[in-house]
């Protein structure tokens, strides 16, 4: 009696638990269909009401992970793009491995990539050039020639900063000028090759990206060992109440070596990591306000979102 008492005790609390188990899925569901609905909400919200004040194009945003750049409301898909486009018009490529720099200009980015050689025992890297209308993308530099490349070991890269970029190949170096696109090598006791390290290189362009502090009246944070200080009774007051009323919190900084500082707020979303971004540029010297710019819709992982400065 006790053994039949037993079993049906299982049997009720295992489908209790099944039960459970379905409805927690169902409510997991409806909730993530409702919170994706309220993020799409106030993503339109968002560019309804920043879009006509947030007209900067000086910086692009390159989510490396998904290998989307985004510059105003524009996704540009580099797989179905750029790679479809190098591997339709390279039949000799089995597969690129895109990197996660880029170099932005007022009419072209320049990327660099691993190219995966058919019957071959090398693997080469290379630099592409490419509109943002079509990808009509031309490769501009072989870096190395026909070296093998195993393993990302084998190879460094470091630019989208400056108008010179700095690679490895093996054990040679190499400094390659964008807006001249030429392509020159750098002998071993040269320091410029240390900048094929890209914290190397960022200190080499005097650029630094840093977190920030916000205080009630004030956001501090540091450039070449300094402490800086914007004041955000800068921002004009309407601006000002659309930010705070839409949750934008400054998280970090890009300072750069002409005097400016641009300053970068996420609104959050817990679910999934992606949110929205304003980045608040301005003059390190006269506290002035330059622009605003806006990113929709952007993970906020610093290891796979990157913003990269226009280029002249």
């Amino acid at each position: 009696m006790r053994k039949k008492l037993t079993s049906r005790l299982f049997i009720i609390f295992g489908i209790s638990s099944s039960l459970t188990f379905i409805v927690a899925i169902v409510l997991f569901a409806v909730f993530d269909i409702s919170e994706d609905k309220r993020n799409f909400e106030k993503a339109n919200e968002i560019v309804n009401k920043f879009s006509p004040w947030c007209k900067s194009e000086r910086y692009i945003c390159y989510e490396s992970d998904i290998r989307y750049l985004k510059l105003l409301n524009d996704n540009i898909d580099l797989d179905k793009g750029l790679e479809n486009s190098i591997l339709h018009n390279n039949k000799d490529i089995r597969a690129i491995s895109l990197q996660k720099y880029v170099l932005y200009t007022d009419n072209c980015f320049y990327f660099c990539g691993v190219e995966d050689i058919f019957d071959s025992n090398y693997d080469r890297l290379v630099i592409y050039k490419t509109g943002f209308n079509e990808f009509s993308t031309q490769r501009i530099a072989v870096i190395g020639g026909e070296c093998t490349i195993k393993s990302y070991r084998d190879y460094d890269c470091a630019f989208g900063y400056s108008t010179e970029g700095y690679f490895r190949v093996g054990d040679m170096f190499y400094e390659f000028n964008f807006l001249e696109e030429t392509l020159t090598t750098i002998e071993k006791s040269d320091k410029r090759t240390l900048y094929c390290a890209f914290d190397n290189y960022l200190n080499s362009c005097q650029v630094s990206i840093t977190a920030c502090k916000e205080k009630t009246e004030n956001i501090i944070y540091s450039y070449q060992n300094v402490e800086y200080t914007f004041e955000k009774s800068q921002i004009d007051d309407k601006k000002r109440q659309l930010i705070e009323s839409y949750g934008f919190k400054p998280v970090s900084c890009i300072s750069l070596n002409n005097d400016i500082t641009s300053i970068i707020y996420y609104d959050t979303s817990k679910t999934y990591g992606y949110g929205n971004c304003l980045m608040l540029t301005y003059s390190r010297v006269d506290n002035r306000i330059i622009d605003y710019q806006i990113f929709i819709k952007i993970s906020l992982s610093k290891r796979i979102t990157a913003f990269f400065p226009k280029i002249a």
